[in-house]
């Protein structure tokens, strides 16, 4: 009975594993390739003054334009070619888990019959305040 208790978590502890690998690993692989043509180095000096509301350097919206339009996972797979402090981190993942994963979520509120539109400017204006609101209280 323990032996097959440890077997199936084994199981489906290595396919959560490869099923996160595999959204990682090409996030930061393209993540690495953007940041080689300077396409990260650019899109980071643009948005800089409005990452700064959030007490954010540049670096970030990346990370939180990946969180948003695919997932968590691929906005963590960020942090591995940036350089956050652990105050960046936590206004980035308070951020996230208000407004992350719009496209797939999006197709779930439309099954639902919500408003996409209504749905996604909850959500990103709720992170965007929230966002701003802790980034005060922490600094």
């Amino acid at each position: 009975m323990i032996r097959k208790s440890l077997v199936d978590g084994m199981k489906n502890s290595f396919s959560t594993i490869l099923f996160i690998a595999k959204i990682i690993l090409p996030v930061m692989f393209v993540v690495k390739i953007l940041e080689e043509i300077n396409f990260v180095y650019w899109f980071s000096n643009t948005l800089e003054p409005l990452m700064s509301l959030f007490s954010l350097n540049g670096d970030t919206a990346l990370t939180l334009l990946l969180g948003n339009f695919i997932n968590i996972y691929a906005a963590i797979a960020t942090f591995e070619t940036i350089n956050v402090t652990t105050t960046e981190v936590t206004v980035i993942a308070i951020m996230l888990l208000i407004s992350h994963s719009q496209i797939t979520e999006g197709f779930v509120f439309k099954k639902l019959g919500v408003s996409l539109s209504y749905i996604i400017s909850i959500r990103v204006v709720s992170a965007i305040v929230v966002g701003w609101i802790v980034s005060v209280i922490i600094l």
